[in-house]
């Protein structure tokens, strides 16, 4: 079987060698599926860095959940929606997070709010979108009118806050439901998010008592209900799960949990926010609040909702990537990051999210905006960026809709938390079988202190007295010595304990994964196969930016998710293996073909039909 090709556009010879050169600085990647060629060996240092996927298109994981379904937070510009849907495919969205904020703020008294959401066309537009493509509407409520604030809060600083008059509150609140019921249309296809980061301190956070927030929440809950009980209402948007009004106290979640199951007060979700690292996600987060909802008479599958994520905004690796662009956000870390963070969430049992596209006040220059938003400004590029494409990987119809069980596997001892991840689905007409296979690996440093917390009960005070992961990483690499740390010997033996979990993942930073694909009971006579690309080089707008000295027209003409290979195979034998580089996203489109194709055994990439 002949080579697969990585492009088959017409390129001209010098774009030709430029693109062979950035290549060429890049860890080695066999971009092949198919098992052609004998490159493995080159590639591979060990079998340590193989791993094996295994899915059976005949065991049902369910329909996909609304946490894998395209999904973005747009708040302060409706616009983007339409965008978004198309991008989408138009079809089956997720949850997309709106906002009332800018009516609240701006309004100069009750009479003047009720004018201007009523008014709101570009709102009330973007709702009924979002609901006819089959998504649910997270509205925001956050924001204290200026003339509902106490006197001391009245600067554009103190947006949220406890109100003046608890019965005009009440009022805009019940009027506000009045309007998306009766005017938009919206039931249960809307559900009413109170608060945002009221735990942020800075100009986000609450001014006023932990009572007056859950008191306002009650206030705003039962005035919702009492227009449209089957509209969902919850809080707290919180920056962090853990997050407190004040330093060191309770988090805001927990005492919203407590006072609604002691005053009856109605809770369909809690939402909050994470821009962390993803195996916390179901390690720490998940457990952490189902426990408080056991603890004060709820359910403990009430829904979570996280209502607003990004990647990190730095990553903290040990060892320094050559070539590296200086935002490792904007590039493959951050969709390596936003494929991890769906997969983790899918496991929790997340209900919803929503994919930070972009904030249109923070644009410079028409540059990248320094990590945040997965779009930059639509008006002056709208660039898609690497955790864009990841997002929408499972978007239709590109991506069944009834998942499959499907499993992976490692070997090693110290893979805490495997840098593979794989999800499959399959079309309702058992023809298309499809598979998102990514690769994030976490920071060797969070690993070891993953095994220090979660396994030698040390606590985050503990490590942050021996200097923080910046000093365990020092000592891990060899930098500093152990007594740096501590001179404590039951302490330093837990510290040695971590030192292998360290190597690991030091070592996949930097190693190219062979994987094993094995699939089973989708029999045809031959099948189609596509691979969509999103790593250091593909479908990676930043790096050509970066690499091209912060050239945006470069980074405009590279931001498409691209399809590298499309070819015809007789067996799903001839698909078995994949090699992946660190921070690689696939997803690879099986398709059954009756009767085979005879004129042609591959196709270029070029001449299939575009992945939206």
């Amino acid at each position: 079987m002949e080579r697969c090709t990585l492009n088959t556009e017409k390129e001209t010879m010098k774009q030709k060698i430029k693109k062979w050169l950035l290549l060429a600085l890049l860890p080695a990647l066999h971009v092949s599926i198919c098992g052609c060629g004998n490159e493995s060996a080159s590639v591979v240092a060990d079998d340590n860095v193989t791993f094996s996927v295994s899915l059976d298109a005949d065991r049902s994981a369910g329909r996909m959940p609304r946490v894998l379904k395209p999904s973005a937070f747009t708040s302060w510009n409706e616009e983007i929606v339409s965008d978004f849907i198309d991008d989408a495919g138009k079809s089956e969205i997720g949850m997309v997070r709106l906002s009332i904020e800018t009516e609240l703020l701006n309004s100069r008294n009750e009479q003047d709010f009720l004018a201007k959401i009523r008014s709101d066309s570009a709102t009330a537009k973007a709702c009924k979108e979002v609901v006819q493509e089959g998504g649910i509407v997270l509205m925001q409520i956050s924001g204290t009118p200026k003339w509902l604030r106490q006197p001391s809060n009245r600067s554009p600083y103190f947006w949220q806050g406890t109100p003046t008059d608890m019965d005009a509150w009440y009022r805009i609140v019940q009027e506000m439901a009045k309007h998306f019921k009766e005017n938009v249309g919206l039931n249960d296809q809307i559900w009413y998010e109170f608060s945002n980061e009221p735990d942020n301190k800075g100009e986000w956070q609450w001014h006023g008592t932990a009572e007056a927030f859950m008191l306002t929440y009650a206030a705003t809950a039962n005035a919702v209900k009492s227009i449209d009980p089957q509209a969902k209402v919850g809080a707290a948007g919180v920056l962090s799960y853990a997050g407190s009004f004040t330093d060191g106290g309770e988090p805001v979640i927990k005492l919203l949990i407590e006072y609604c199951g002691a005053h009856h007060t109605p809770l369909d979700f809690v939402s909050w926010h994470f821009f962390g690292v993803p195996i916390l996600i179901n390690t720490h987060i998940v457990p952490t609040i189902k426990q408080w909802l056991r603890e004060n008479g709820f359910d403990e599958d009430l829904a979570q909702i996280v209502s607003e994520y990004n990647p990190l905004s730095n990553y903290p690796l040990s060892y320094d990537p050559k070539p590296a662009p200086p935002n490792l956000k904007d590039g493959e870390v951050g969709g390596a990051a936003i494929g991890k963070m769906l997969y983790e969430l899918y496991r929790g049992g997340i209900y919803g999210c929503s994919l930070s596209l972009g904030d249109t006040g923070r644009v410079e220059n028409g540059d990248f905006q320094n990590g945040f938003g997965a779009k930059t400004h639509k008006h002056l590029n709208n660039i898609k960026k690497p955790m864009y494409h990841v997002a929408m990987m499972y978007a239709s119809p590109y991506f069944g809709r009834n998942m499959v069980q499907t499993t992976f596997k490692t070997v090693h001892p110290y893979d805490i938390d495997p840098p593979l991840y794989a999800l499959s689905g399959i079309n309702d007409e058992r023809t298309k079988l499809s598979l998102v296979i990514g690769n994030y690996i976490e920071a060797p440093v969070a690993i070891a202190m993953h095994h220090l917390t979660a396994h030698k009960g040390r606590t985050m005070s503990e490590i942050d007295s021996w200097g923080g992961q910046q000093a365990l990483t020092d000592y891990y690499d060899g930098r500093i010595a152990l007594d740096g740390l501590t001179t404590d010997a039951p302490t330093q033996a837990d510290i040695i304990s971590a030192q292998p979990y360290f190597d690991r993942y030091q070592k996949l930073l930097t190693t190219t994964h062979r994987t094993l694909l094995e699939i089973k009971n989708f029999d045809a006579d031959a099948y189609m196969v596509s691979r969509y690309l999103v790593d250091a080089t593909y479908s990676n707008a930043y790096f050509h930016y970066w690499a091209n000295h912060n050239d945006i027209d470069a980074a405009v003409k590279n931001q498409e998710l691209e399809m590298i290979e499309r070819f015809e195979v007789k067996s799903l034998a001839d698909i078995k293996e994949h090699f992946f580089r660190p921070f690689s996203q696939s997803l690879i489109v099986i398709e059954k073909i009756a009767p085979p194709l005879k004129t042609q055994e591959r196709t270029s990439a070029s001449s299939a039909p575009p992945l939206r």
